[in-house]
């Protein structure tokens, strides 16, 4: 488990494992880890257990180098800027501070550089990069279903486009979840989510015309995006992943903390209602996750509770979001959103089975655009997406899209639970989908292909369903030998 640090040690033993042709890296390590026997994670009840039920002394493991200044430092440092700037910040920008709808034609060749390095890496090991996609399952099925949607499409030429840079996406995102650790992908993710709040800080304070909003919301920090939201929830992800991160060893949570202030101050500073409340949500899963890490015998109350909270904030904000807001005094609009919703009723029916093609409804520029009948609605207000992850879904992909959708997240809740008492990396994992629960409903992420925030979506589905695959197939080798 990449949780046991190298102050971790074995006692003595007569006979030290030497490597052999059954030895292989332990299911949650990166490829530079230290080669162990296969079965359960050392330190945990089962990799203590033979099948007989007697305790084994568990196995000493060095730290896969994902510490504050561990080895790989420099390899996570290039991998954290090439994410920087090819996912979203750099064209994202620029967007925003000329004003435009789509993105600069030299995008693309922003785009290029991580494309054909996760294709050199998938083709030097294609057997596994096969594998990888495959156990990503109804995530690569929503990556070619969205792809297909150009033959029934509104605009087939765009959604093929799209669909090929969201199959570049998915291509990063499993060259990357099969190559490092949960240890060291968060480290990645708090660079990059870091780099993201210095520099949107910097804009909001020392060039508020590009960094604080205006118009709309003003007042409100936007950074380096488009819409307070936007950045309120990226900020809101940079806070839970990190604060994750810290725990999963000892000695790294002081040293956070002046990047954890900066989260939140962000946070606070976007005026975000919900990227406060999923801040909230993220301290108390992980809170939850690292008790029943260190007390078993709470494992299950926790974890369950996670979930049960996670279930009655959904809820809050769909079925009992009216009285709630009748309570408080407030509107019951989610800030103009259910009036977006109830706008997009009828461009939903006029396309109920397929849906209107991946990004091809709210790109649509054209006089006959069914986007301006939703600008009608909204008093000349046009809304750059349904600010409804499923509702977006059905609007571009159809019922089909809207299962494929549902089922990526029930599976990634599914694989947080099994896998949170025994494997450290649930504490970067279990926050982040606890977010994007939270967030998915009122805030449309992870369509859009060459995001940030989509990639790392598919990348902790993709590395959440890896790792139970190694899991089972641990504890499987583990049975045969005992």
């Amino acid at each position: 488990m990449t949780g046991k640090s190298a102050e971790v040690t074995a006692p003595l033993q007569p006979f030290p494992i030497q490597p052999g042709p059954l030895t292989r890296p332990m299911p949650d390590a990166g490829p530079m880890a230290p080669r162990m026997p296969p079965g359960p994670q050392p330190g945990s009840l089962r990799g203590m257990q033979g099948r007989t039920g007697r305790m084994r002394p568990p196995v000493a493991v060095r730290a896969d180098g994902a510490g504050l200044f561990g080895r790989d430092l420099l390899v996570d440092i290039a991998l954290a800027a090439m994410l920087f700037v090819c996912f979203g910040s750099v064209v994202g920008f620029y967007s925003k501070i000329n004003v435009l709808r789509e993105a600069p034609g030299w995008a693309l060749l922003v785009y290029i550089p991580p494309i054909l390095w996760a294709v050199a890496m998938a083709a030097s090991a294609v057997h596994k990069s096969l594998r990888t996609a495959l156990v990503g399952g109804p995530m690569l099925l929503l990556v070619l279903w969205a792809t297909a949607s150009f033959q029934w499409s509104h605009q087939p030429d765009l959604s093929l486009r799209q669909g090929i840079l969201f199959c570049c996406t998915f291509l990063v995102a499993c060259v990357i979840a099969q190559s490092i650790s949960w240890d060291r992908l968060g480290r990645v993710l708090v660079m990059v989510f870091g780099f993201q709040a210095v520099v949107s800080a910097g804009l909001a304070v020392l060039k508020p015309e590009w960094g604080v909003m205006t118009e709309i919301y003003p007042g409100a920090w936007s950074g380096l995006w488009n819409f307070k939201q936007s950045f309120g929830l990226a900020m809101s992800m940079g806070f839970a992943i990190l604060l994750g991160w810290s725990l999963v060893r000892p000695g790294r949570l002081l040293p956070a903390m002046p990047l954890l202030g900066l989260f939140l101050v962000c946070v606070i500073q976007s005026e975000a209602t919900t990227a406060l409340m999923t801040s909230a949500v993220a301290t108390c899963v992980v809170a939850a996750i690292w008790v029943a890490q260190r007390h078993p015998a709470l494992a299950v109350f926790s974890i369950w509770g996670v979930v049960v909270g996670v279930t009655a904030g959904v809820l809050v904000f769909t079925v009992l979001a009216p009285v709630i807001f009748a309570l408080v005094g407030k509107a019951p609009t989610l800030t103009g959103r259910t009036d977006i919703w109830e706008a997009l009723e009828g461009a939903i029916a006029a396309r109920p089975l397929l849906g209107w093609g991946y990004q091809a409804f709210w790109t649509d520029a054209s006089l006959s655009s069914p986007v301006g009948a939703i600008e009608l609605a909204m008093d000349g207000f046009r809304p750059p997406d349904a600010h409804s992850t499923p509702m977006d879904l059905q609007l571009q992909l159809g019922p089909v899209g809207l299962a494929l959708g549902a089922m990526i997240l029930l599976r990634a809740w599914w694989h947080v639970v099994w896998l949170a008492p025994q494997m450290r990396g649930m504490l970067v994992a279990a926050p982040f989908v606890a977010v994007w629960t939270s967030t998915c409903f009122t805030e449309s992420i992870g369509l859009y292909p060459m995001d940030f925030m989509g990639l790392v979506g598919q990348l902790v589905v993709i590395k959440l369903a890896l790792s139970v695959v190694e899991e089972a197939e641990s504890r499987r080798g583990s049975v045969e030998l005992a």
